[in-house]
């Protein structure tokens, strides 16, 4: 279904303007099935845990899946808005998707009572974020400890430089994600796992596939880190290295499982801050 439909076209704001009918069509066949089935997943579970605990100030995401309220956070910031709510161009006024839906069952493109057409409340390619959500963003960034980064290349900008802002105000920085981002180098702890696996706990002992054997690791299939490094003297077997650089020492993480993985994270996440922002 998906290379039926160019994101070029539904994603773009000018086509919309000119054909709501191209991304409706997108919206119902694709678009609606994926996210109406969609629910949280254990990271999301685990941040909800962190903001409940004090820890987690905010969370800043660019996703449009509306996940993190689902999961019962509370202290979002969207910076691409959320496809879950649909608005009218006339009278503003909130629907669901499923209104959507049940509209696009009789008229096409889908229309409000007041007679008004329907759009998704999300950022469209060439338009503006959100009044106040970037710069919201940035103070969050600004005045934080450390930022947590999860799931993220790190190349849409501007969201980007909400990372970076943190960084340049003296906050230290943490980044989860399955592959290397162009921030790495300003972090002090890097994670290449995915998110739900890092969490830990029962479900991620299950993510077997996911875990390298020692076997792998002994034959080199790691991969090598290019800088001076001193064996981690922490109290487990995780294979990494503590790297020094000219933005001190950072830690790489190489584990041989997803519980070792967390198990460092939250040592490393006890020494650094109280407060932080993901």
């Amino acid at each position: 279904l998906w290379t039926r439909y160019d994101p070029n076209i539904y994603a773009n704001i000018e086509h919309f303007n000119r054909d709501p009918t191209y991304y409706w069509k997108f919206f119902r066949d694709v678009r609606y099935p994926i996210i109406s089935k969609a629910g949280p997943n254990r990271a999301h579970d685990a941040l909800v845990t962190l903001e409940k605990r004090g820890t987690l100030s905010v969370i800043v995401t660019q996703n449009i899946d509306g996940l993190h309220q689902m999961a019962g956070q509370r202290n979002v910031i969207e910076l691409h808005g959320n496809t879950r709510r649909i608005t009218c161009m006339e009278c503003s006024k909130e629907h669901s998707m499923d209104v959507a839906v049940e509209r696009l069952q009789t008229v096409m493109p889908p229309t409000c009572a007041c007679g008004g057409g329907l759009r998704p409340s999300v950022v469209f390619f060439g338009e503006a974020l959100p009044p106040g959500a970037m710069d919201g963003a940035e103070k969050a960034a600004a005045e934080c400890d450390l930022m947590l980064v999860i799931g993220s290349s790190l190349v849409v900008y501007p969201a980007a430089l909400v990372p970076r802002t943190a960084v340049e105000n003296g906050a230290r920085m943490a980044i989860v994600n399955i592959d290397p981002t162009p921030m790495d180098g300003l972090a002090e702890l890097v994670v290449n796992r995915a998110a739900g696996a890092v969490r830990g706990g029962a479900g991620a002992r299950g993510a077997g596939n996911a875990w390298r054997s020692r076997a792998e690791r002994d034959t080199g299939a790691w991969p090598r880190v290019s800088a001076r490094t001193t064996p981690c003297r922490l109290p487990c077997a995780t294979m990494c290295t503590w790297r020094y650089g000219m933005w001190g020492v950072r830690l790489v993480v190489r584990a041989s499982s997803d519980r070792i993985s967390v198990r460092l994270i939250r040592f490393w996440l006890r020494c650094s801050s109280e407060r932080f922002v993901q």
